[in-house]
């Protein structure tokens, strides 16, 4: 079997033959472990939020449960030139908060994996650079929240 190669929009082809195996053995990636949800307390909300960044930007989302594990709610947002994973994670928070608050909830269980985010949360702990005034903003709103953890 001979094989072109584009380079650059001219195509040249390789002079030697490549074999290509008939069977190529199938390998699996690793098993996950199964993703499990424990449902909130009777008559509670379960919010998850979570945030990614890549080079131009950053995306975050939460999903709102009810104890029945049905979805009151999904959301996602994109925000160009966010690339900085701390702050992506306290856009989520800011949108969970907002989220919470526009809808008047007040018995809700709010889940994220930024484990500085959360606990600077539940802390109150205000950093000076550009996250001090979005983490006091969420400190200030936080009364709304049963219980802010790390997942």
């Amino acid at each position: 079997m001979y094989v072109s190669l584009s380079v650059n929009s001219t195509t040249k082809s390789l002079k030697s033959p490549i074999s290509i195996p008939s069977s190529i053995p199938h390998i699996a990636p690793p098993n996950p472990p199964p993703a499990s949800w424990e449902p909130p307390l009777d008559d509670y909300l379960k919010i998850h939020f979570d945030a990614a960044v890549c080079v131009s930007g950053c995306s975050f989302g939460l999903v709102i449960r009810g104890t029945d594990g049905h979805v009151v709610l999904a959301a996602c947002v994109r925000h160009q030139g966010v690339v900085n994973p701390y702050l992506a994670e306290l856009l989520a928070v800011i949108d969970v908060i907002s989220n919470v608050a526009s809808r008047s909830l007040t018995h809700v269980l709010v889940e994220g994996d930024s484990e500085v985010v959360v606990n600077q949360i539940r802390q109150g702990v205000l950093e000076v650079f550009f996250g001090g005034p979005v983490l006091w903003e969420c400190h200030q709103i936080n009364i709304l929240f049963v219980s802010l953890y790390r997942v």
